[in-house]
């Protein structure tokens, strides 16, 4: 009997495929060109003020003060609080890279 095909099945192998497209990615002006093509402008900044609010938490910054210079909900301020309590969380990995230099 042929495997069922399921939709879980089909959202796995395209996030799969976008993830080796953005560790495929060369430089910053790739990245940018991608992302502008593939998000809108909101979700572009949207993306940015989630790093920013994880940058602010990693250097200290109460969750609060957090949401109200992001201008972003508590509740996504607490969820990047909890995934940088997170041993093998890439955010801290990733603000090393950048400003560890």
């Amino acid at each position: 009997m042929k495997p069922r095909w399921r939709k879980e099945d089909a959202a796995d192998q395209q996030k799969d495929e976008l993830h080796k497209l953005l560790a495929s990615l060369k430089d910053t002006g790739e990245v940018e060109k991608l992302l502008r093509e593939l998000l809108t402008p909101a979700e572009c900044e949207d993306l940015a003020r989630r790093w920013h609010l994880v940058r602010l938490l990693i250097q200290g910054a109460s969750q609060r003060k957090v949401s109200k210079e992001v201008g972003i909900g508590v509740a996504t301020v607490t969820r990047g609080a909890r995934e940088l309590r997170n041993d093998d969380c890439m955010f801290k990995e990733m603000y090393t890279r950048l400003y560890s230099k």
